[in-house]
């Protein structure tokens, strides 16, 4: 589980605007465990939720009736607007989240990714570097490239 925010902020970034597009922010939910998780992670899990433009619920096949609709119930009372597709096993026709266009920058949504903050483990430690020139990106490639092994996630 991760924060949807950060992640998006990655893609939106003005070096590489011209090169990607964020088509959709995609969360899966695990219908037999939702009840759990989402006690467990209620921050993470409500903003996941909140900011999902796709909704999968996986594991239908493995809940009643009735949980199913409470569990859709619940996620509607966070998010109104996202499609909720109801797969077992994972399987979703591939056409209803890749290609959606389904992503859409809302003043609200930019506002809460500008004042974003999130903290990490102690064990973890971090490094921030912003430049006001474009970075050569055949330099950066090589740089990323030749961190060592330790080093597994870059913003």
């Amino acid at each position: 589980m991760s924060e949807p925010l950060p992640v998006a902020q990655s893609f939106l970034m003005n070096t590489f605007e011209d090169r990607i597009r964020l088509d959709s922010i995609i969360c899966l939910i695990d219908a037999e465990n939702f009840r759990t998780n989402v006690v467990q992670n209620t921050q993470t899990a409500t903003e996941q939720l909140e900011f999902a433009d796709i909704i999968v619920m996986n594991k239908v096949d493995l809940v009643s009736e009735k949980e199913k609709e409470d569990t859709i119930r619940f996620v509607r009372t966070i998010n109104r607007q996202a499609p909720i597709f109801e797969s077992s096993h994972g399987k979703v026709e591939i056409r209803y989240l890749i290609d959606t266009h389904a992503f859409i920058l809302t003043e609200e949504k930019e506002q809460e990714m500008n004042h974003h903050h999130h903290t990490h483990d102690s064990s973890f430690s971090e490094f921030l570097f912003r430049s006001s020139i474009p970075f050569d990106m055949e330099k950066l490639e090589r740089f990323i490239s030749a961190l060592p092994i330790e080093v597994f996630r870059i913003k």
